[in-house]
């Protein structure tokens, strides 16, 4: 006899894949991928349930696939541009378009960790598309923006897609890495470039810009934006940040606000 928790993974799995079985929308396929990763913590270690889930996620990959496959083929040809981009957003409410831009770059499976994470790094979260476009207007052919603990990529390929100028992502963990350096490759994102390291290590000396998703805390953040300021000193430079980002950067003397964001992503400069 099954016991209650296993029985009640079984009937959350069963509702999952009658739902993904009848031609499941968008939001649908995201709603399966969330339920599939909750059932996972709760059960995942039980062979019977591993196995359901691993054929119930590449049941949601093969929908992915079959309708964005010859979007991905459009992109490797360079077929498929903004305007296209802007066209399939257009078709679809707003909520939607965060799951089909990180489908549409192919990142939208995250990747087991390989390297171990430490108590002052955050945990990854992918940023909404809204905070993407809303920096794009302020990048020229100029511009090289570092994204800070850039996970899968997605801020770094989208801006690259999106703008004129250099994109770098900057991302300590190899898996994350390996996909957003795969994903800028494939897609011929040439101006998407993909560092792997410690984001304290690295040299921001060409930096005009750089985007935050709160990817770390406390001393570990202010040893970051202590390099990125020695680096950028004497010359402008403008910060994007999200979520807990915003505060700790308000609290920096040597940066100044400029305005908050429709999506409260928060822009700031360097003080002359």
């Amino acid at each position: 006899m099954r016991a209650p928790w296993l029985t009640e993974a079984h009937e959350a799995l069963d509702r999952v894949e009658q739902q993904l079985r009848a031609a499941p929308t968008l939001g649908q396929r995201e709603a399966a991928l969330v339920r599939l990763r909750q059932t996972a913590a709760l059960a995942g270690a039980v062979p019977e349930i591993e196995q359901r889930l691993t054929a119930l996620a590449a049941l949601v990959e093969a929908v992915d696939a079959a309708e964005f496959g010859p979007r991905w083929e459009r992109l490797r040809r360079g077929e498929y541009g903004p305007a296209e981009y802007a066209a399939d957003l257009r078709a679809l409410p707003p909520y939607s378009w965060d799951p089909f831009t990180t489908r549409l770059f192919d990142v939208h499976r995250l990747p087991a960790r390989e390297k171990g994470k430490s108590a002052l790094m955050v945990d990854y979260v992918a940023t909404s598309v809204h905070s993407v476009f809303e920096i794009v207007p302020d990048l020229s052919a100029e511009d090289v923006l570092y994204d800070i603990g850039s996970g899968l990529g997605l801020v770094v390929l989208l801006l690259a897609f999106l703008s004129p100028a250099r994109i770098r992502g900057v991302e300590i963990e190899p898996a994350f890495q390996r996909v957003a350096a795969a994903r800028a490759q494939d897609f011929g994102l040439h101006r998407a470039e993909s560092i792997l390291g410690a984001a304290e290590a690295q040299n921001y000396s060409e930096a005009t810009a750089l985007y935050l998703y709160y990817p770390v805390r406390g001393e570990l953040m202010d040893q970051v934006m202590a390099k990125v300021r020695r680096d950028t000193e004497g010359r402008p430079l403008k910060i994007y940040s999200t979520g807990k980002a915003s505060q700790a950067l308000a609290e920096l003397d040597w940066l100044e606000l400029v305005h908050v964001c429709p999506s409260q992503m928060a822009a700031f400069r360097a003080r002359p």
